[in-house]
């Protein structure tokens, strides 16, 4: 039994710092296995996938040259689509352009005051 707990402890030590290496890395996939039991060497108690958690997707940058308006943004995962709608709390977002993997998108300046949001996957 003593045995048994200790290996455990071990092995989810191990799974810890992997995990925490793992997520401080960008776009890092990894699997593990973890293997209980003393006599049981080769049985597989899990098989887990770890995948580093994209930086939220958050609007860097907003600006107007000419009759174009450009909006920045970084984190998140792409493919990313820029939307707008003119009321900040009511109506429908409207997609500007198609999707794209750059990290920013452009829309032709109107009269009307319009509000900006990018989705990610």
């Amino acid at each position: 039994m003593r045995v048994r707990q200790k290996r455990f402890t071990i092995c989810a030590k191990l799974f810890n710092v992997i995990r925490e290496k793992t997520l401080a890395r960008k776009n890092v996939s990894m699997q593990i296995r973890i293997f209980r039991g003393a006599n049981q060497a080769g049985m597989i108690l899990d098989d887990l996938s770890v995948q580093a958690a994209a930086p939220a997707l958050r609007i860097t940058n907003v600006s107007v040259a000419g009759g174009t308006v450009t909006v920045s943004w970084q984190g998140g995962q792409g493919p990313y689509q820029l939307q707008r709608r003119n009321s900040v709390t009511s109506g429908t977002w409207e997609n500007v352009g198609s999707t794209t993997s750059s990290t920013q998108g452009t829309d032709a300046l109107g009269m009307d005051v319009m509000f900006y949001r990018v989705l990610g996957n």
